[in-house]
C-alpha cells in the first residue's frame, strides 16, 4: 500500500508537460535527484568525455514547466490526487501481544537465557580443566562478554515488555556462548572439534527438519507461526552450508569482514532451535482454520510479488552501480523458489515477504532521500492490516514480533533497520489477510517488458469473489456479450455493403 522510489522522474516530468499534464505525483522523499550530464572535451583528435552532476528540485522544475508536482507516500494519498477519491488513510497503533502469546514468548526469553548461562558454565569449566593458551583465552572471554551482555540487555528488554527483542536478544547471547565453548574446544584439540562441531550442527538441523516438517497449523495464527519455524530452519539449513564451505577453505575463524566457520556452526544450531520453538505459538489462537487449498495460491502471489520487486529493484541498482544491496533479497528469493517447487507452500511464503521487505527496503537506501517519510508509511500500512487481523481474531504473531522490533529500533534511531521490520511486519499481515479473505481466490499473472532495459516484470493480480458473485458476473457478461457480439456482426455487414457501393 505505499509508493516506493522511481528512476527518470526528471525525464518522466518534461514527457508529462509535452503531454499537457498539469499535475505531476512522485514519490515522498524523492523531490530533490540527481541528474548526471555527460560533458564532451575535444582535445586535437581526441574527444574526453566527462559527467558532471547536477541536483534537480522537481516541485521548482515543474512550475516552469507549468506542472504542479506533489509527494505521495501511499496509494490512499495518490489516489486522491489522481482519482478524486478519498480511500481510508492507514493509522499508526501501538499494539500488545495477547496474554497467550506474551506467555510464550517470556518462555522463550526464559529458555534462551538458561540456555546461555548453562553454555558459559561450561566453557569455564573446560577453561579450569584445559591450557588454551594465552592468546586464544583472550579471544574466548571476549566473546564470553558479548554473551554477558547481550544476556543483560535480554533481561531489561523484558522488563520493559518488549518480550520480542528480549527473546531475540537472549538468542544471540545463546550461539555467543555456544561460539566461546567451540573455539576453547578448538584451541586445545584442533581441526578433529570443528568436526565435531559440524556434526552436531548437522544433527541438530535434520532433527529440527523433521519435526518442523510434519507439522500443520490448525489456524491461520498457528500458520504464521509454522511459516516462521520454516523460515528459521532455512536459514539454518543455508548457514549449515556456509559453515561447511568454510571448513573446506580453512576459514575457521573470524576475520574483520565475515564470520569463520566456528562461528557459523554456532550460529547455525541455535538458529535451528528457534525454528522449534517458534512452534510452541502454533496453539496459542484457534480462529479460523487454514484452508489447505489458498496455501499455493497465496504462496505463488507473494513469490510473483517478490520476483517483480526485485526485478524492478535491479534495475533501479544499475543506475547507480548497486546491485550488491540486492543480494540478501536475492538468497531469499531463490530460496522461495525451491521451497514452492518442492511444495513447501509455508516455507515459500515466509522466505518471499523476507525478500519482499529486503528489496524493497534496498529501493529507499539507494533512492529515497526522505528516509523518515517512508517509514512513517510503511509503519502505517503495517499497523492498518495487524488492526484488521486483530478485528478478525486472528493473531499475526509475527507481524506484530517484527511490528515491536521496527518500534525499537525507530526509538535508537536506526531507520532503514526499523524500516525492514515494518516491510517484514506488513508483508506478513498482507499475507495473512489474503488467506483469510472469503471465496475462491483467483490469480492472474501479466508479464511486461520494460523497452528500455528489456528486463521482464510480472504483474500478478489476486481477485476474490463468493460463489454468488461469480455466478452473477457470469449472468450479466452473457447479458451484455451476446448484444455486443451481435452489433458488432451487424456493424462488419453494413461496413462491408458501404465501402462495396
Amino acid at each position: 500500500g505505499t509508493v516506493g522510489p522511481v528512476g527518470g522522474i526528471p525525464e518522466k516530468l518534461k514527457a508529462a508537460a509535452e503531454g499537457g499534464a498539469k499535475l505531476f505525483l512522485i514519490p515522498t522523499g524523492q523531490r530533490k535527484v540527481v541528474e548526471t550530464i555527460p560533458k564532451e572535451k575535444k582535445i586535437g583528435p581526441i574527444v574526453i568525455t566527462t559527467v558532471e552532476t547536477k541536483t534537480v528540485d522537481l516541485v521548482e522544475m515543474g512550475k516552469n514547466l507549468g506542472v504542479k508536482v506533489k509527494e505521495v507516500s501511499t496509494i490512499a494519498e495518490a489516489a486522491e490526487y489522481f482519482l478524486g477519491i478519498n480511500l481510508p488513510k492507514p493509522k499508526v497503533t501501538e499494539f500488545e501481544f495477547p496474554d497467550s502469546v506474551a506467555r510464550i514468548l517470556r518462555k522463550w526469553v526464559s529458555h534462551y537465557l538458561n540456555a546461555s548461562n548453562e553454555v558459559r558454565v561450561k566453557v569455564n569449566e573446560y577453561l579450569s580443566k584445559k591450557d588454551v593458551g594465552p592468546a586464544p583465552s583472550k579471544v574466548i572471554m571476549s566473546v564470553m562478554e558479548t554473551s554477558n551482555n547481550l544476556y543483560d540487555k535480554a533481561i531489561e528488554q523484558e522488563k520493559r515488555g518488549n518480550l520480542y527483542t528480549a527473546s531475540s536478544l537472549a538468542f544471540q547471547s545463546a550461539y555467543e556462548a555456544e561460539y566461546a565453548y567451540w573455539l576453547a574446544k578448538y584451541a586445545v584439540e584442533g581441526d578433529s572439534a570443528v568436526k565435531e562441531l559440524a556434526e552436531v550442527a548437522s544433527r541438530k538441523v535434520d532433527e529440527v527438519g523433521r519435526i518442523v516438517n510434519m507439522t500443520r497449523p490448525d489456524s491461520l495464527s498457528g500458520l504464521e507461526a509454522l511459516i516462521a519455524a520454516k523460515v528459521r530452519y532455512y536459514t539454518a539449513k543455508s548457514s549449515l552450508k556456509d559453515g561447511a564451505e568454510l571448513m573446506s577453505k580453512g576459514s575457521l575463524l573470524d576475520t574483520f569482514e565475515s564470520w569463520g566457520a566456528i562461528h557459523t556452526l554456532s550460529y547455525t544450531i541455535w538458529r535451528a532451535e528457534t525454528a522449534k520453538t517458534w512452534l510452541w505459538l502454533l496453539n496459542v489462537s484457534k480462529g479460523e482454520r487454514v484452508d489447505p487449498r489458498k496455501l499455493k495460491k497465496v504462496a505463488s502471489t507473494m513469490l510473483y510479488e517478490a520476483e517483480s520487486v526485485i526485478s524492478y529493484a535491479i534495475s533501479l541498482a544499475e543506475e547507480v552501480s548497486s546491485p550488491s544491496v540486492l543480494s540478501g533479497a536475492k538468497n531469499s528469493l531463490d530460496m522461495a523458489n525451491v521451497a514452492l517447487s518442492s511444495g513447501d507452500f509455508y516455507g515459500a511464503m515466509g522466505l518471499a515477504a523476507m525478500s519482499l521487505a529486503r528489496a524493497t527496503t534496498a529501493i529507499h537506501q539507494l533512492f529515497t532521500s526522505d528516509p523518515n517519510a517512508a517509514l512513517k508509511a510503511v509503519k502505517g500500512v503495517a499497523s492498518s492490516s495487524i488492526k484488521k487481523l486483530l478485528n478478525q481474531e486472528i493473531v499475526p504473531v509475527l507481524a506484530l514480533s517484527y511490528y515491536e522490533t521496527a518500534s525499537e529500533m525507530e526509538t535508537e534511531g536506526d531507520i532503514f533497520g526499523a524500516l525492514t521490520y515494518y516491510e517484514m511486519s506488513s508483508a506478513h499481515s498482507q499475507m495473512l489477510l489474503l488467506m483469510s479473505m472469503k471465496g475462491a481466490t483467483e490469480t492472474s499473472t501479466t508479464i511486461r517488458t520494460n523497452a528500455e532495459s528489456g528486463t521482464a516484470t510480472t504483474f500478478t493480480i489476486t481477485k476474490t469473489e463468493t460463489i454468488t458473485q461469480v455466478q452473477e458476473r457470469s449472468k450479466s457478461t452473457e447479458e451484455v456479450v451476446i448484444p455486443v457480439i451481435l452489433s458488432l456482426l451487424l456493424g462488419l455487414i453494413l461496413g462491408y455493403l458501404i465501402r462495396r457501393s
